[in-house]
């Protein structure tokens, strides 16, 4: 968790740089993209950018700056006086952008790298720490809804054991007499379908009790989380690959969660 909050502000200072004109920066983030994809040279970029029109939000100085921003990240590089495309880098200002759920950064890096390439860049231990994040979320929303007398009964065993296939136990939002499983799957892509990992295991107990096992969705924007909603595990019965025999099994599965799927609220 400390990672995570640890690059709070460095975020919070950066996207300031940029929050009068967000747009505008992912307006001239991709056209300079798209003319380092052409190789272009850097006097010809810097002939590009004067003959531009300028306007409050967008400048030569403003494409300058972008471009820079860009070199230091490695997203583009220069070499014998010559932009050249670079690759998404897994630190650095334009990753905690990624991170933090900006959607302007999310956007330029879709349209310019593959989903593949965007997956890699995060490694298991931000993997765990986003998904921390959204656990504690929900754990939050959770403890608002329910009555303070069955609080005690809200469990975050994944804190114990994450081989459980789910992440929290606790009285349903709907009947507090019921108890059910919450999986949590956080994102911080801000927008488009929400795409997940879910694990063998988590769906075979999601099978096992499916009339008390449900996937709930956290979306990070701009380092706050909102709940998307949640699904019920039979939803994923036909959703999965078979295994193939007893020597050949699959360990973990990506499955886009349609719209229709996904209901409001907590189950």
């Amino acid at each position: 968790m400390q990672m995570i909050w640890k690059l709070y502000w460095d975020i919070c200072e950066l996207m300031n740089d940029f929050s009068h004109k967000t747009l505008a920066w992912k307006e001239m983030a991709l056209e300079i993209i798209d003319l380092s994809k052409s190789k272009l040279s850097l006097d010809d970029f810097k002939k590009h950018c004067l003959l531009q029109e300028k306007t409050i939000e967008k400048s030569y100085d403003d494409r300058m700056d972008i471009l820079n921003f860009f070199l230091n990240n490695g997203i583009i590089l220069l070499r014998e006086k010559k932009l050249y495309l670079g690759k998404l880098p897994k630190d650095g200002e334009f990753f905690n952008l990624l991170v933090s759920g900006d959607k302007n950064a999310w956007q330029v890096a879709t349209a310019t790298f593959s989903e593949n390439t965007i997956e890699n860049i995060f490694n298991e231990a931000y993997l765990k720490e986003i998904g921390e994040i959204g656990e504690k979320f929900v754990l939050d929303e959770l403890r608002n809804i329910i009555p303070n007398n069955y609080h005690k009964e809200i469990d975050q065993v994944s804190q114990r054991d994450d081989r459980l296939g789910f992440d929290i136990l606790t009285p349903s939002v709907l009947d507090y007499d019921t108890k059910i499983l919450l999986e949590v799957k956080t994102t911080t892509k801000p927008y488009g379908d929400f795409r997940f990992y879910i694990s063998s295991n988590e769906y075979h107990v999601s099978q096992k009790r499916s009339k008390i096992w449900y996937l709930v969705f956290v979306k990070i924007t701009n380092d706050v989380p909102e709940l998307i909603g949640h699904m019920s595990g039979g939803i994923l019965s036909d959703k999965m690959p078979d295994n193939c025999n007893d020597s050949v099994s699959w360990q973990s599965s990506k499955v886009v969660a349609h719209a229709d799927w996904i209901k409001d609220g907590l189950p």
